[in-house]
């Protein structure tokens, strides 16, 4: 918990990044507009219910990017935003995709939990060629080659696992994801480099906005297990952080930064931290 301390301070380097030509173009930008599409299942997909991700079907680009230009006023003015996204969609934008089987299956348990357990079978069943299963479109191979559409065999099965889950979480929408980042890239100046510096838990605090939240606030909706040894002293710790750590303690914990709107129930250990 105390390498939350040492992350960057992202909010000031993003204002810094946003020069006055940068600003007057982000005036232009509808905001509301862009960030109701979240709520709109022609744009975005969420299996869980919890966790979006781009529609893999909806071809309006345009729309992406307008999303993009959104986000980047949201980054820049710390204007207070509670987006549910799934871990891949920041990850996308970072450029830090996960390359494992077991970093792919975190990621979709959080977006497609079902999806997942089927995946999971897949990978403990004895012989996977009886499955008939194929390579998805998107699956390359190492050397530039293709995989799309072999049949899979015991001896490519891990192979497999990784093109067909990067398939499902990004592969098959790459193309909206790329409008998003083109909007936001294209929006700030400069933005590119500062989001190198970025985790995941870091753009999901950029992404949730400023609005007020304090130690307090968190330790309210905190449940701890009866008889927690450390309960006492993680409630010091805290106590002491301030907002932007505070959003990526809650990250961390449930992979969303933000405060649950609801008032009941503890935050809880949720599904883990996508970043």
């Amino acid at each position: 918990l105390t390498a939350l301390r040492g992350a960057p301070s992202a909010v000031d380097a993003l204002a810094d990044a946003a020069d006055d030509a940068a600003t007057a173009r982000l005036a232009d930008v509808d905001v509301h507009a862009a960030l109701a599409r979240l709520d709109d299942a022609r744009y975005f997909e969420a299996p869980d219910g919890v966790h979006y991700l781009p529609n893999r079907r909806c071809e309006n680009k345009e729309a992406f990017e307008e999303l993009g230009r959104a986000l980047a006023v949201c980054m820049v003015d710390g204007t207070a935003g509670r987006y549910r996204f799934a871990p891949t969609f920041y990850k996308y934008v970072l450029g830090a995709l996960p390359s494992s089987v077991r970093g792919l299956l975190h990621d979709l348990e959080l977006f497609d939990p079902v999806a997942a357990k089927r995946y999971r079978e897949i990978r403990l069943i004895d012989d996977v060629t009886a499955l008939g299963l194929r390579f998805p479109p998107t699956a390359a191979a190492a050397g530039g080659a293709t995989d799309a559409g072999a049949p899979v065999t015991n001896a490519v099965r891990v192979r497999y696992l990784k093109a067909s889950i990067a398939h499902d979480l990004y592969g098959c929408r790459r193309e909206q994801l790329d409008a998003v980042r083109k909007g936001l890239l294209r929006a700030v100046p400069g933005l590119k480099d500062e989001l190198r510096k970025l985790r995941a838990s870091d753009l999901a605090v950029l992404m949730a906005g400023t609005s007020y939240i304090d130690g307090d606030l968190v330790l309210r909706r905190l449940a701890f297990d009866g008889g927690a040894a450390n309960a006492d002293a993680f409630k010091h710790y805290v106590a002491q952080l301030g907002a932007d750590e505070l959003r990526r303690l809650l990250y961390l914990l449930t992979t969303r930064a933000w405060l649950p709107d609801d008032g009941g129930g503890g935050t809880g250990g949720g599904g883990g931290g996508g970043g």
